[in-house]
């Protein structure tokens, strides 16, 4: 869901999925509460650190909960 996602297509079509992973999660053991949700994140980060993309999972939906990209311009 997350490399299908329209808003993720930018990060993904310059960077790759795995090697840019910032964070290997544990499904669930790391999850957190935001707005009363219990999501977990993943977070990508290019190698120069000028883009970078963090996806936050609703644990229990199942689905993603909020979607935040930045890439450069240079």
């Amino acid at each position: 869901a997350i490399v299908k996602h329209p808003e993720t297509h930018p990060y993904f079509q310059r960077h790759d999925y795995i090697r840019t992973l910032q964070n290997k999660r544990s499904y669930g053991y790391d999850a957190t509460e935001i707005r009363g949700h219990s999501v977990f994140e993943y977070h990508w980060k290019s190698r120069r650190g000028k883009d970078e993309l963090q996806v936050y999972i609703d644990w229990q939906k199942k689905t993603i909960f909020s979607i935040a990209c930045h890439i450069s311009q240079t």
